[in-house]
């Protein structure tokens, strides 16, 4: 029997899947299909970014920069601005992925 037969086996029976991933809050809970478990097991990654409709990159770059969405703007040193963007502190993978690209308080005005 391969892997997704069991699961889907598993699945009649009244089993559901689910799993869990690092969040701005600590730990955010998806709920997956039989498919998205068995590639959940080898690319967790993957299935985050897809259930949450966003790019992978989008979920690397914000655990890279804390869970906050970080101004887009170069500083006057020609390094990127470390500020976060107005309502960026500590969002879901989400709300960060539509706050890129946007500009902090500093920057907003010019």
């Amino acid at each position: 029997m391969d892997q997704l037969t069991f699961l889907k086996d598993f699945e009649t029976k009244g089993s559901t899947f689910s799993a869990s991933y690092g969040a701005e809050s600590g730990k955010s809970m998806l709920s997956l299909t039989t498919e998205e478990a068995l590639l959940f097991s080898t690319d967790p990654v993957q299935v985050i970014a897809n259930k949450c409709n966003v790019a992978i990159s989008d979920y690397h770059n914000k655990v890279s920069e804390g869970y906050n969405a970080q101004c887009s703007a170069n500083t006057a040193k020609g390094k990127r601005c470390k500020n976060i963007v107005s309502g960026g502190h500590m969002v879901s993978l989400e709300k960060w992925a539509e706050l890129t690209g946007q500009y902090c308080e500093v920057h907003e005005q010019g």
